[in-house]
């Protein structure tokens, strides 16, 4: 089956639907996720309807956009948007004061439909009580499993997944042709955008600090991480390493998993876990793209547990219902253990309180569920997503 020249997102009917006057849609995600490609959609979309409605498409890192927002009157600010329904504004965050001067936009031109789109956060809480219910903030990632099956046959989505969990699934590997475009293409997104973005939030002058920090991370996925320890082998404070790692995870590049804290006694919930939000960024960090049958059977477990707690995380991302889930890892004392447990808010009916799922590669690998979480939760089965059944749980 040939690949089609783009692919529909999820998110795509959520933000359209969302899109209202006086309010203040947010889309965040890392570079290179398919940001601007969505809003050009979006923007061809209303470009075709019969309505007629004015969208305008700025990019904020532009200094043409900085000029039109630095002088933040009412007079000036109905004068250059008085005439657009929608205002499609990517890279928000880069224009000085942004958050500021969206709250007074659409304050002062309340008929404004306003998408911002971000690869580092746009702190809307800055500003207070006056956005509370006029703003939505959504998240966008690399193409998720149920996205790209979508385009393919079941055997193609099959035979992809290997490639999935050595190269990822950003948009630009997905174009690639040969293995070494896309680990050359890995290879320039962390260096010159990922890593770039970071160094511009803080002042970190030091990018072979944050490098070598995620490659100790990249090799502790499914095991809590010990800031002290960290620390010790980086030769930084344990504040300093907390304080990178923040960052990483505000720039799309990591996720933390929190343990635990439900009914059983003995579980370990002061702790963190941290994954990679694409297995590509992981690898490319370590500059290793073996494939599987190179590596050994730890390895191979790290790679897949990565994929299915990123691939989670997508699918309950794109879900207005599942959207508020928050996710856990959980450990005892005696060293059980379950990869992932999901607790709804319970506002939705349709979605369980809590569910787990362990990840093994093997669909023939041995689960053992936690004596304590069985007698805690009797009614809640642990699952295990595995390579022949993890398409039922990732798709929406």
């Amino acid at each position: 089956m040939p690949k089609p020249t783009f692919i529909d997102r999820a998110l795509m009917p959520s933000l359209v639907s969302k899109l209202k006057p006086a309010h203040i849609l947010i889309l965040l995600g890392a570079r290179r996720v398919g940001k601007t490609a969505l809003l050009e959609k979006i923007e061809q979309s209303f470009s075709v309807r019969a309505s007629g409605s004015s969208v305008l498409r700025l990019n904020g890192e532009n200094v043409e956009t900085h000029e039109l927002f630095a002088r933040q009157t009412a007079a000036n600010y109905r004068k250059i948007f008085g005439g657009t329904d929608v205002l499609l504004l990517d890279e928000a965050q880069a224009i000085p004061n942004g958050a500021a001067h969206l709250k007074f936009l659409v304050d002062e031109v309340p008929h404004l439909s306003v998408l911002a789109t971000g690869s580092a956060p746009i702190d809307m809480g800055i500003i207070g009580a006056p956005l509370v219910g006029r703003s939505t903030t959504l998240r966008l990632y690399p193409f998720s499993f149920g996205e790209l099956a979508r385009t393919e046959s079941v055997p193609e989505t099959r035979s992809n997944l290997e490639e999935r969990l050595i190269y990822g699934s950003y948009p630009g590997v997905w174009q690639c042709a040969t293995f070494t475009e896309k680990a050359s293409y890995l290879q320039e997104i962390l260096h010159t955008y990922l890593l770039k973005d970071i160094l511009a939030m803080d002042s970190i002058r030091q990018s072979s600090k944050l490098l070598d920090l995620l490659r100790l991370v990249a090799f502790q996925i499914g095991q809590e991480v010990s800031l002290n320890e960290l620390g010790t082998q980086l030769g930084m404070s344990k504040n300093t390493v907390e304080r990178y790692l923040d960052l990483l995870e505000k720039v799309f590049v990591v996720v933390r998993r929190s343990g635990f804290a439900g009914n059983m006694r003995n579980q370990i919930a002061k702790s963190n876990r941290w994954y990679f939000v694409d297995n590509g960024i992981r690898n490319a960090v370590l500059g290793d793209f073996r494939l599987l049958a190179s590596r050994d059977g730890h390895e191979i477990g790290r790679l897949w547990e990565n994929y299915c707690i990123a691939e989670r995380m997508k699918y309950n991302a794109y879900s207005d219902e599942r959207r508020w889930i928050q996710s856990y890892f959980l450990r005892t004392y005696s060293q059980q253990e379950i990869d992932l447990i999901e607790r709804s808010d319970g506002s939705a009916s349709t979605i369980p309180l809590l569910q787990a799922f362990e990840c093994k590669w093997s669909p023939t690998a041995k689960q053992r569920v936690p004596g304590a979480w069985r007698e805690a939760y009797p009614d809640v089965p642990v699952q295990c997503i595995h390579r022949d059944n993890y398409d039922e749980f990732f798709t929406l």
